[in-house]
């Protein structure tokens, strides 16, 4: 059990530094602390190192939790304002986020966002979130979205469909010769449908899971 001026943070691992926050970001903090999955670990004010420089940037929560043997990490950034979040404070967010190593950007506004702040921020895979909606947020279910999985593969060729000028006959065998215009033999009908198939179905596949999956290496 942790307890932290006054909060009660239960038994998530807490790193709490009262010294530069303010009252919305450590009622923000508390929540997290209650709702993140179990063996998760919440850090107010976190400094993280950037990528390419020994700079350091100030992180208003980081919640770090390992899946699958990963470490996956959300960053959220907290604002209390009396008014909409504009775009400004967006772009602020993609600057600072661009060479950080975090898995995904949360921004919470007690106050809501413009439609153009809103518009910026999807843009850049920004999350943005009003007070109500990070509290009813099933933090389990944005970790197994971000998480590794492991995906087995069977990719077969189950139709081809030939079109032609002039058009075909008859269906043509997969053992039938393909020639250049001089007559040397290229290879057979069956392997140019693999050589195809390789080349540009297999690679279309690769992609989509690159971008909605996060892959080893």
């Amino acid at each position: 059990m942790v307890v932290a001026n006054g909060l009660n943070l239960g038994s998530v691992k807490t790193h709490y530094m009262p010294k530069r926050t303010n009252d919305f970001q450590q009622l923000i903090h508390y929540i997290y602390s209650q709702i993140v999955p179990e063996g998760a670990i919440v850090t107010e004010s976190m400094l993280l190192k950037e990528r390419n420089s020994s700079a350091k940037r100030e992180v208003d929560i980081l919640i770090e939790y390992e899946l699958a043997g990963t470490k996956l990490r959300i960053a959220i950034e907290c604002r209390d304002r009396s008014r909409k979040d504009d775009i400004e404070w967006i772009d602020g967010l993609v600057g600072k986020y661009r060479d950080l190593d975090v898995d995904k950007v949360i921004a919470v506004s007690n106050s809501g966002f413009s439609a153009e702040a809103i518009e910026k921020a999807s843009a850049n895979k920004i999350d943005t979130r009003t007070l109500e909606q990070a509290l009813n947020t099933d933090w389990t279910k944005e970790f197994i979205k971000l998480g590794v999985v492991t995906i087995t593969q069977q990719i077969l060729i189950d139709h081809v469909e030939i079109e032609a000028d002039p058009a075909l006959e008859e269906k043509p065998e997969l053992s039938l010769s393909i020639v250049n215009p001089e007559g040397v033999f290229l290879c057979t009908l069956d392997e140019l449908v693999k050589d195809c198939f390789k080349r540009r179905i297999e690679t279309d596949i690769h992609e989509h899971l690159r971008q909605h999956f996060l892959l080893s290496v």
